[in-house]
């Protein structure tokens, strides 16, 4: 997990420069990217969605860094906040929205030595969307955000508007629900 005191080292800076000098926005966007697009894969259909949303993103960031004011909060949670209004874009915007299994289901199969091995994993795979499947909308948010932009529940907490102890109970409870639907699959496979 990132280390949320590392990122806000020398955040406050590269922010203020980006804002003064926008060429120099590659800092943060090098800082953050991989973050948003994790986020936007646990929430969309396929890398090339991913790629496209997180591209959005960082051009909204962009063009309304003058509008960040640090008083009302951290930079990261800024951002987040735009990426999770791309992603409700995205999906008010096609009307055709799909569970998450069906959504992740679709990604590239990577390529390993031992097909064994890559059955075995796609099987895992399938099972973990599966179950993330009958998650609530808000469960899935969490979890995306938790596991995928590798928030804190505190900054979670911030963009959602949930208690840090509400979002921590939301992602022990899910991760509970999760680990039961594999479990009954499991059993029921035996």
């Amino acid at each position: 997990m990132i280390d949320a005191g590392t990122l806000n080292l020398d955040e406050g800076a590269s922010v203020r420069r980006a804002a003064a000098e926008p060429a120099a926005f590659d800092v943060v966007y090098d800082r953050y990217f991989s973050r948003v697009w994790n986020y936007v894969r646990y929430r969309v259909a396929t890398p090339e969605t991913a790629d496209d949303l997180t591209s959005e993103i960082f051009e909204k960031a962009l063009r309304k860094l003058g509008s960040y004011d640090p008083a009302k909060g951290v930079f990261s949670g800024w951002l987040f906040a735009i990426a999770r209004n791309s992603v409700r874009d995205h999906y008010r915007s096609d009307k055709r929205w799909k569970s998450l299994f069906t959504l992740l289901s679709a990604a590239e199969p990577r390529s390993e030595p031992d097909p064994i091995d890559r059955i075995v994993e796609d099987d895992e795979r399938r099972q973990v969307l599966t179950a993330i499947a009958g998650l609530s909308e808000r469960e899935r948010d969490v979890m995306g955000l938790k596991f995928g932009a590798q928030l804190t529940n505190r900054h979670i907490a911030a963009l959602t508007g949930l208690s840090d102890s509400n979002v921590g109970v939301i992602v022990y409870r899910a991760v509970g629900r999760i680990r039961q639907k594999i479990k009954a699959e499991n059993d029921a496979g035996r």
